[in-house]
């Protein structure tokens, strides 16, 4: 008798407190109808305001979980490693280099003269003929590098003429580009000997010439 006198006292407990839920439940949701119409003027139906406030709740989780996902989702494609179909891709957009390890296969040098005017003819405009670059003198053939000494190429402006001046200020304008390096401070000229040094071990030697002007046409045996 005593366990179901206990028992019934449980249930009306729980009964009570379901009721207080409801209660605070009908109580919140008739604030928030209140508050919606004192701002608005609307009087809404008791089930077109539980629509409205279920969207309201479905649209706030939106908000946050939306942002929430394209973050990880960037997060994520950032460290996906690339494939090598994109790896290829990505190596051929990449610009092209002059850099390279020097060769153990060149031929002998030779000391064909070429005048500056004879350069112009070795630009790579026509594909039939090398490409030769002049460095202090030094005519160099960089035929196999045609893409980047070639027309279009990121060091084409070097292509066809001596351009010392250039190599020796590390710049790629037109108007540096010119046999004449004796204005260059010693560090340089330094700079110069060094690219004359890297096409010395990477580039045959074709010739040499013979009509740079008087500034430097003593200084192209000193490297």
């Amino acid at each position: 008798m005593l366990r179901k006198y206990c028992a019934l006292i449980r249930n009306c407990d729980l009964g009570d407190l379901g009721k207080r839920k409801e209660k605070i439940t009908e109580r919140k949701e008739g604030l928030a109808e209140k508050a919606l119409k004192r701002r608005t003027g609307w009087s809404l139906p008791r089930h077109a305001f539980d629509t409205l406030m279920t969207l309201y709740q479905i649209v706030t989780a939106l908000l946050l979980v939306v942002p929430a996902y394209y973050f990880y989702t960037t997060l994520t494609r950032s460290k996906t490693p690339l494939s090598t179909e994109q790896s290829e891709k990505k190596a051929e957009e990449e610009p092209k280099t002059i850099m390279q390890p020097p060769r153990d296969d060149l031929e002998p040098p030779k000391d064909d003269p070429f005048t500056l005017e004879q350069l112009r003819e070795f630009d790579g405009s026509d594909p039939s003929k090398p490409i030769y670059v002049s460095i202090k003198g030094t005519v160099f053939d960089v035929s196999r590098k045609r893409e980047t000494y070639g027309p279009g190429g990121s060091y084409n402006i070097f292509a066809g003429k001596d351009g010392s001046k250039g190599l020796g200020l590390s710049s790629l304008k037109a108007e540096d580009a010119i046999p004449d390096y004796s204005t260059l401070p010693d560090t340089e000229k330094t700079v110069l000997n060094d690219w004359h040094s890297f096409f010395t071990k990477r580039y045959n030697i074709v010739g040499r010439v013979i009509d740079l002007p008087p500034a430097v046409a003593n200084l192209s045996s000193n490297l």
